[in-house]
This record gives C-alpha cells, sequence and structure tokens, in this order.
C-alpha cells in the first residue's frame, strides 16, 4: 500500500507538471496571438 500511494503520488505529480506546461505553452500561444492581431 505504500508503495502504491507512493507511485500514485509521483504519477499525480508528473501529470500536473505536464498539465502546467501545457498551460504556459497555451498562455504564451494566446499572449503572442493577441499581440499579432493587435499589430
Amino acid at each position: 500500500m505504500n508503495l502504491m500511494f507512493h507511485w500514485l503520488q509521483h504519477h499525480l505529480g508528473s501529470v500536473f507538471l505536464c498539465l502546467a506546461v501545457l498551460a504556459a505553452i497555451i498562455y504564451v500561444a494566446v499572449h503572442h496571438t493577441q499581440l499579432f492581431y493587435k499589430e
């Protein structure tokens, strides 16, 4: 059980990291798109 919990915690951490990276990429893409349309 302890090992399973540790694996689950590590897995969730990896998923959260991936989501954070994707969110950052989307934010930058939208920001650059808005700047492009403004100019």
